[in-house]
Order: structure tokens, then sequence, then C-alpha cells
């Protein structure tokens, strides 16, 4: 049996970057998620992981209308291994979430939204199909 599906919960790092290939919507940023924890001498520390992503379809135009730059949003989906040749001609390996569930923190009200675009809101009375 293969699993491949991982949750992050974080903050932007930069606005969303929504750009069309082939005539599909794709979003794109990065997300800063810290984690703190206790080292053998009882000091408190705390080490941030920046989580490259990227949602195809319908929904990116939602992410690029609602998320910003520090804001926290929570993303789900299966981890990516993209391979490229860096400039310097050096053979590099980069990590990405292919984004299927994201909900955007916006003050009272979130919003929650599945990659297909179905959309729900949280922690509100409203609701969108």
């Amino acid at each position: 049996m293969n699993y491949n599906k991982c949750i992050f919960v974080g903050r932007l790092t930069r606005d969303p970057e929504l750009r069309e290939v082939n005539g599909t919507n794709v979003v794109s940023f990065t997300i800063a998620c810290n984690r703190s924890f206790k080292k053998k001498d009882g000091e408190r520390s705390e080490k941030t992981l920046f989580m490259d992503a990227e949602l195809w379809g319908p929904a990116a135009q939602i992410i690029s209308d609602r998320a910003a730059k520090g804001k926290v949003i929570l993303i789900d989906g299966p981890l990516e291994q993209d391979k490229f040749q860096a400039k310097d001609g050096s053979n590099r390996t980069r990590y990405k979430l292919r984004i299927e569930y994201f909900q955007i923190e916006n003050g009272k009200r979130q919003a929650a939204v599945s990659a297909d675009g179905g959309e729900f809101a949280v922690n509100d009375e409203e609701t969108f199909q």
C-alpha cells in the first residue's frame, strides 16, 4: 500500500502568484511552519520549515483573491518532487505540496475549499458551492 498526504499550517511568506498554464489557473506560494521544542538542556528553541505549495484549477483564483503575505493557511495534499537543473548546471531537487484542500484564516471568517473549487464557510452561517 502507498499513501502520500501531508498537512501543513503556516503563514504565507509572500503574496500568492497566479498564472495561467494551457488555459488552467495555477497559484503558487510558500508558507512558513514553525515548530517549538525543548533542547536537552531545557532551553526552548524553534525551527521553521518553508514549504512550497501549488494549486491547479478553479480554486487557484480563490487563494489569489483571499490570501496574502502573513495570512495563516492550512493546506493538505500529496508531496511532490521536482527535479531540475540549476543555472550553474547542477541537478537539484525541490519538494512542493500539491494542494487538494485548503483553509484560509481571515479574521472571524475562515474559507475552506477543496481543489475542485467546492467552497464552504467555517465559523460562519454562509455556505458556498
